[in-house]
């Protein structure tokens, strides 16, 4: 069965590594992967660390943006449309 909503009834192996670094954490769920990809009978390995992303944090010019006649509820809004 595979593991859609967390671990299935009938998987036979489950590790959970815990700390506070997501580098190393990260780091570690590849390397166990790997060990486990090394037996041949293992089946449907894998972790649930998603892929990185990137977070974008504007900073608001507001001489810039009074010169263009935006205000930080215009830049805001459409910043939640997006």
């Amino acid at each position: 069965k595979l593991m859609e909503f967390g671990p299935s009834p009938a998987s036979k192996i489950e590790a959970r590594i815990t700390g506070p670094d997501p580098k190393v954490l990260r780091e570690l769920a590849v390397q166990v992967e790997d060990i486990l990809h090394t037996d041949p009978g293992a089946r449907n390995i894998r972790h649930d660390w998603r892929e990185r992303t990137k977070e974008l944090v504007p900073v608001f010019n507001e001489s810039k943006a009074r010169r263009l006649g935006i205000s930080k509820e215009d830049l805001s809004s459409t910043l939640q449309m997006a």
